[in-house]
């Protein structure tokens, strides 16, 4: 993956955005280390891509509800579907966005044992899974998908289907970056 552009990418403590509104002129990453941010990034369009956006979204919960000061539980979940809302406020007809924050809150309410410093962590590594299975599930989306084309063939994507939308490989260009397509399998 050395040289590969990667949309979305969790660091020690922020996530690094492609700026997709500079390309292809400029290759231009952003910090984002708040809600705000996660929720003016999707807003502006500088992360395309339904899995990417939902990735965005997960993590901007995250990012939202690390420094919470809540009380208790109860506190905690309500400033949970608050901060939620408000991320799904960024583009309401975004399917992943509200996806990925209905899957955090259903991971969250089914752990009620759980701290808030447990539920963080808990929000986190959900965001991380998240972005794991999409990365899975493009690769055998090709690897499967291959098995179907021949040397010659066409094919038409609708939308983005490239790896600036998703995780890594995109849900079509893995079929013509394939080891195997290049070995002829």
């Amino acid at each position: 993956m050395s040289n590969q552009i990667v949309s979305v990418q969790w660091g020690e403590d922020c996530l690094r955005l492609l700026d997709q509104t500079k390309l292809p002129n400029e290759i231009h990453y952003l910090n984002i280390d708040s809600i705000e941010d996660s929720w003016a990034a999707i807003k502006h369009l500088q992360v395309r891509g339904a899995p990417a956006i939902g990735m965005t979204a997960a993590y901007g919960l995250y990012l939202g509800l690390r420094h919470s000061q809540a009380a208790s539980r109860a506190e905690f979940d309500k400033e949970v579907q608050e901060k939620a809302d408000y991320l799904a406020s960024s583009r309401p007809t975004a399917i992943n966005l509200v996806w990925a924050l209905e899957r955090l809150k259903t991971k969250i309410a089914e752990h009620q044992e759980l701290s808030i410093s447990e539920v963080k962590q808990l929000l986190l590594d959900e965001a991380r899974r998240i972005q794991t299975e999409d990365e899975e599930v493009c690769r055998k989306i090709g690897e499967h998908a291959i098995t179907l084309f021949q040397d010659g063939m066409g094919i038409l994507t609708h939308c983005n289907a490239g790896g600036l939308a998703t995780a890594r490989y995109g849900t079509a260009t893995l079929l013509f970056t394939s080891p195997k397509r290049k070995a002829g399998i």
